[in-house]
């Protein structure tokens, strides 16, 4: 949430979410950025899913949660999966060439 306006669409949600270039909103963000968030603890089977075309998740936020999770998370016991999809051609609404 530090980030997402910097790319793409995410400029067009700074009203509704804030925008860490504000520096008094940085502290808010960080609430509830799920990056951030991330703690030493078991979690259930992940499946994240994005497409390499999306212009509002942009999938280096997917890629950066899993890495995260991954690095934190990933130590505590190693039982739960951590799947993870990137669907070519594919953008926010699914693929654009008609397979997910």
């Amino acid at each position: 949430m530090l980030r997402y306006q910097k790319f793409t669409a995410g400029s067009a949600w700074i009203d509704e979410y804030g925008s860490s270039d504000d520096k008094g909103t940085v502290d808010y963000l960080l609430k509830y950025s799920p990056l951030h968030n991330v703690k030493a603890q078991h979690y259930p089977l992940m499946w994240v899913k994005t497409g390499d075309h999306d212009d509002r998740v942009v999938p280096s936020h997917s890629l950066k949660y899993v890495a995260q999770l991954q690095y934190i998370a990933g130590s505590m016991d190693g039982q739960s999966p951590l799947l993870l999809t990137v669907d070519k051609d594919s953008g926010h609404s699914g693929s654009n060439t008609g397979t997910a």
